[in-house]
């Protein structure tokens, strides 16, 4: 594909390269990363929330990966490209008055998984997220939960992705149990999901204690792999917990106060 901006050039080399992944292993995941650049930047872009600049960095940051398929044989290369894409995909989500679709934040954090066991890197890109809006600021006291367990599912989801790619990594059967466990997990989050009733600071309370009994299972098997997808999985379960946390906490103090 064409480039929809000038790639941005690299204005130093780092001082040391990030370990080099075997050949055969560095041109899958170049693969696969291009192809979740490739979803991302293709995902529902609505001119009318914003430039769609996002949509260009993003296209432009697919075809740096595309020309280095095409030679990656310098590590030092390599390293540097990635940590430019990693900047692009950042870039996308930071602009001012764009609104990122949910699949594409979903993308977002799976390619965050992969560059990040490219370049040995998990937190390469942290603090990643959609640009505040202009949205007025609502007082607690007036916030709504419709959307806590689903964002929570979603977080499960892409943790399953990732779990996928570790287990095909170590061919470990534990791993494989974690990603058994943890569908199931999204099974609990997608009946409460599709609970019409108003949700109580008991079901976000159980849906916490499956989250976080997964994450302790998880935790258990890492201990020994030290893999950098599990701790990126790990990562991302701690952002529903967090959510759900919340919500369980702001439930029960508006019951307490309307007693």
């Amino acid at each position: 594909m064409n480039a929809v901006i000038e790639k941005p050039k690299a204005k130093s080399l780092p001082k040391k390269a990030a370990p080099a992944p075997a050949k055969n292993d560095l041109s899958a995941s170049l693969s696969v990363l291009q192809g979740l650049l490739d979803n991302a930047w293709q995902s529902s872009c609505d001119p009318e929330q914003g430039s769609c600049d996002g949509t260009r960095l993003l296209a432009t940051a697919t075809s740096m990966v595309e020309d280095l398929q095409a030679d990656h044989s310098s590590p030092i290369k390599v390293e540097c490209c990635l940590y430019d894409v990693a900047a692009q995909v950042k870039a996308a989500l930071l602009v001012p008055g764009d609104t990122p679709s949910a699949e594409r934040v979903a993308l977002v954090g799976q390619i965050g998984v992969v560059l990040g066991g490219l370049l040995d890197d998990p937190l390469v890109l942290k603090n990643w997220g959609p640009a505040p809006t202009n949205a007025p600021i609502i007082a607690v006291d007036e916030i709504d939960f419709p959307e806590v367990i689903p964002h929570a599912r979603a977080r499960v989801i892409e943790v399953l992705s990732v779990l996928e790619m570790a287990a095909e990594h170590h061919g470990d059967d534990a791993v494989w149990g974690l990603h058994h466990l943890t569908d199931w997990l999204d099974a609990q989050c997608e009946m409460h999901e599709s609970d019409r009733t108003p949700w109580t600071d008991g079901q976000f309370s159980k849906l916490l204690a499956d989250v976080a009994t997964t994450v302790a299972v998880l935790d258990e098997i890492n201990n020994r792999l030290d893999c950098q997808l599990l701790h990126a999985a790990r990562t991302i379960l701690n952002v529903a917990m967090e959510s759900l946390n919340g919500a369980a906490a702001k439930c029960k103090a508006e019951q307490e106060d309307a007693q």
